[in-house]
């Protein structure tokens, strides 16, 4: 199982884990860029500014976490026919 975590949902290919975390880390810094475009612009609670720089990175980590769930099959919930 553990050999099938980075593999990709199109071609069969395992996908590097660096460019993973590479994709991740690009989506946290321009997620930080929004939010510091917003506090310039805006009057701003903290707590926003953080869930809005988090944000994009979150939806990466979810995104990638569903290719892996789809490559592997999605699990079967109700009785076995």
């Amino acid at each position: 199982m553990l050999s099938h975590l980075f593999y990709d949902i199109f071609t069969d290919t395992a996908v590097d884990p660096a460019m993973m975390m590479l994709a991740i880390g690009v989506s946290l810094l321009l997620g930080l860029v929004i939010a510091k475009v917003y506090q310039f612009k805006t009057v701003y609670s903290k707590s926003f500014v953080m869930s809005l720089a988090l944000l994009p990175t979150l939806i990466a980590i979810v995104i990638s976490w569903s290719m892996e769930v789809w490559e592997q099959g999605l699990p079967s919930w109700g009785p076995s026919a």
